[in-house]
């Protein structure tokens, strides 16, 4: 015969708000809505706080250059002179004495046509007033562009670096490198801007002091920024021949793929953190409820209880 009405009974437990039968009723229920928030917090980090974000850069040269060589006059005397160059026409103006003006040939490539420069070609004629003297030490810096558009949307002002000693003199350098990004921290927004800090005149006012190669850098650049650049290069050296020149090829490359560390909002953090804790909780309460049922049912809690009218449902 089919069943035509369904009878559910409804039993309602209560006890004494200070009782035990509430104080483990509370205790599980608060087990019940912790649980999962511990597990979401310390099980191997469920949502990324940080996002990967790989993307090649827009980066173009500025023009502008400093070069600094330490010379040794012959190879038995132990005088040394510094010569530099430098694009800025005041700093040269400086320390006429010192300056040395080379032949610079500069091209850019951007073989696969999309935009973006691949790679940097430097060629530097450093020319030698004495036969006699020899190169111990030269460095290089080169100012650019670091612009992204795609994931992050941001304009850094970064310079690369080259320093290479030279004991037996130099009469050729091959420099071939990558400019990777190098970040400090995560960045909170995909959108910022990073200002060149380039001096003036003003901020070497004082002829006497002779500013060295790292002072220059420094009033160049803000150390305290987050981003900086590094240039991982491999040099090749040949010693000083009877040449006037030392000739010095570089080439720049950028990379395909920089990495760039976004620390995601916290409302975003959030949204996946609410997702997982809800996932979590429906198992929990599901077995809250069954051992609520079986404490109470059986006696093992003290309660009263009551039951509600039949409530008839139809199939």
């Amino acid at each position: 015969m089919p069943d035509l009405l369904v009878e559910k009974y409804e039993r309602h437990y209560n006890a004494e708000l200070f009782s035990w039968s509430t104080f483990i009723t509370l205790c599980i229920i608060c087990i019940i809505i912790l649980c999962p928030v511990y597990i979401v917090i310390y099980t191997g980090n469920w949502w990324n706080e940080t996002i990967i974000y790989f993307e090649q850069p827009n980066v173009k040269y500025t023009e502008d250059m400093l070069i600094y060589v330490t010379r040794q006059e012959n190879q038995n005397a132990q005088t040394f002179t510094q010569e530099f160059f430098s694009t800025n026409v005041w700093l040269n103006e400086l320390y006429p004495e010192r300056l040395n003006i080379p032949m610079i040939k500069f091209q850019e490539h951007d073989d696969n046509n999309d935009g973006l420069n691949d790679y940097f070609k430097f060629h530097i004629a450093f020319p030698t007033r004495e036969g006699t003297q020899l190169i111990r030490n030269i460095k290089i810096a080169l100012f650019f562009n670091y612009e992204f558009k795609i994931n992050a949307r941001g304009t850094l002002f970064t310079n690369c670096l080259i320093d290479i000693d030279t004991p037996l003199g130099a009469s050729y350098i091959k420099i071939n490198g990558y400019l990777n990004l190098k970040q400090k921290a995560p960045i909170s927004s995909l959108t910022f801007v990073q200002k060149n800090n380039i001096p003036d005149n003003e901020l070497f006012h004082n002829n006497d002091v002779a500013y060295s190669f790292d002072d220059i850098i420094n009033k160049y650049t803000d150390k305290n920024l987050n981003f900086s650049t590094v240039f991982e290069y491999d040099k090749f050296v040949i010693p000083r021949r009877t040449t006037r020149t030392c000739v010095i090829d570089i080439v720049v490359n950028v990379p395909s793929f920089q990495k760039i560390l976004y620390k995601q909002p916290s409302m975003t953090k959030f949204k996946f953190f609410f997702v997982q804790f809800m996932a979590i909780l429906i198992p929990f309460l599901i077995i809250g409820k069954l051992l609520l049922y079986y404490m109470f049912k059986n006696r093992i809690c003290e309660s009263n209880f009551t039951s509600d009218l039949p409530k008839l449902k139809k199939l």
